[in-house]
């Protein structure tokens, strides 16, 4: 696994239960479900940087399997963090890859994002 992870801090009064997380190449997530009046998932997420290293050499991809799965398992989810990707879309100077393949998955499964501008 990459050097990462994420968390994600919950009050005690609140309802929720963690989920364990479907089996992820590359995308490091905490899954945990509120228990409000409709179940809502919360999935903090952590891509590696694109980058080759000698540790892993085959870093330059985007995790798209991952995303999907996560997609895909979670009807009703708010997907958050560290995603090392960039592009215009999210008022940044310029795009790199990984923000191309997102933007790309984002617009492709029609999933509304949330940006600081």
């Amino acid at each position: 696994m990459y050097p990462g992870g994420t968390a994600i801090f919950i009050k005690n009064h609140i309802p929720h239960h963690n989920i364990p997380s479907p089996t992820l190449n590359t995308v490091q997530t905490t899954i945990v479900q509120l228990h409000n009046h409709n179940p809502f998932t919360v999935i903090p997420t952590y891509i590696p940087p694109q980058r080759k290293t000698p540790t892993y050499p085959n870093r330059n991809f985007f995790p798209l399997q991952d995303l999907t799965t996560l997609h895909n398992t979670f009807n009703s989810y708010f997907m958050g963090g560290d995603f090392n990707s960039h592009h215009r879309h999210w008022n940044c100077s310029r795009a790199n890859t990984f923000g191309k393949h997102l933007f790309k998955f984002i617009t492709d499964n029609t999933i509304y994002t949330l940006q600081h501008l």
